[in-house]
C-alpha cells in the first residue's frame, strides 16, 4: 500500500469506528421507541438504511487491505 492509499485507509478506519458508534446509539434509540408507533417504523428504516451504507463502506475500506 503506498502513502496516498495508506493515508485514505486510516481515515477510513476512523470513519468506521465513528459510524459503529453511531450505529450503537440508533439501535438503543429504535429500542426503545413504542413498537407499534410510526416512529419506531421510521427509526427502522433509518437504521436499515444506515447498516446499509456501513456496510458498504467497510466494503470499500477492505479494497486498500
Amino acid at each position: 500500500m503506498n502513502f496516498p492509499e495508506s493515508v485514505v485507509a486510516e481515515n477510513l478506519d476512523e470513519i468506521l469506528q465513528r459510524s459503529a458508534i453511531r450505529l450503537q446509539q440508533e439501535r438503543i434509540h429504535a429500542q426503545e421507541l413504542r413498537q407499534d408507533s410510526s416512529e419506531a417504523t421510521v427509526g427502522k428504516a433509518l437504521l436499515d438504511k444506515s447498516l446499509a451504507a456501513y456496510e458498504r463502506l467497510k466494503a470499500y475500506r477492505a479494497k486498500f487491505d
